[in-house]
């Protein structure tokens, strides 16, 4: 229900309009006031949703969070973020903070936390997230293809990007790179395009269009699993009457990392 309530008011109010001239209407400011109202009106006594968040307490903190979620949804909606998918947008705002990098220049840009990077040919601001495979991969296309690195919703002004590289954790010295692709989703579709080139740590896409992006890699039809970049965890259990020592291994994938 929360989504629901909140994202209907709240992409209505970002449509997007234009004048008889062309020119883009403003967006008004999202008001305080109206997300109060909004948590108010929620029914307590209905079960909690996806987000494990109950209602009650929701509607208990509306003076702590109507603010914070005004500045939230003013922020979604002026970068084209609003969902047509209430609860994907609800609960992943949380799990996945956005990003927003302003580029001053010329060059190649490099985010830390991420790993990925952008070449521009002048100033821009680019807007960006992880996203969830498991939202978006088909059953059936996952019998086909491996996701390779993090999923990644983008956003900038068409043309302001020359090249997008995107990261992944395969190792390159032991696996044939055309079995590289880069997964494209929009509009609940999803289309492969083929990378520019295939670096250690990254797939290059020139002269990209933004949405939904990710590198995935063709499954092996051997058993052989693919060979990646890990991350090694090493858990010892104290109680043990022996030292008992946990190993594993997972993809050196900074949106694992994060969610960990």
């Amino acid at each position: 229900e929360k989504p629901d309530v909140l994202n209907a008011f709240f992409t209505s109010v970002f449509k997007s309009q234009t004048t008889s001239s062309g020119e883009q209407i403003k967006p008004p400011t999202i008001q305080e006031d109206k997300v109060r109202d909004l948590l108010l009106q929620l029914d307590c006594h209905k079960s909690m949703g996806l987000d494990e968040i109950h209602l009650r307490a929701l509607r208990e903190l509306t003076e702590v969070i109507a603010k914070p979620l005004a500045i939230i949804y003013q922020f979604l909606g002026e970068v084209g973020m609003l969902s047509k998918s209430p609860c994907h947008t609800w609960r992943e705002i949380a799990l996945f903070p956005t990003c927003r990098a302003c580029l001053p220049g010329p060059g190649t840009f490099q985010c830390s936390e991420t790993g990925l990077a952008f070449e521009v040919e002048s100033a821009a601001t680019i807007v960006y997230r992880y996203d969830s495979w498991s939202t978006h991969l088909k059953e059936a296309d996952q019998n086909v293809w491996v996701p390779a690195g993090p999923l990644f919703n983008i956003w900038a002004l068409p043309g302001t990007v020359r090249a997008v590289y995107l990261p992944h954790f395969i190792c390159l010295s032991d696996v044939d790179i055309s079995g590289c692709s880069i997964a494209h989703f929009e509009f609940q579709k999803m289309t492969m395009q083929q990378p520019t080139e295939v670096m250690a740590f990254s797939a290059v896409l020139e002269n990209p269009s933004f949405s939904l992006l990710g590198v995935v890699w063709r499954k092996l039809r051997s058993a052989i699993s693919l060979p990646m970049h890990s991350l090694v965890l090493i858990f010892q259990q104290l109680r043990a009457a022996n030292t008992t020592l946990h190993l594993y291994l997972i993809p050196d994938d900074n949106s694992v990392k994060q969610v960990r």
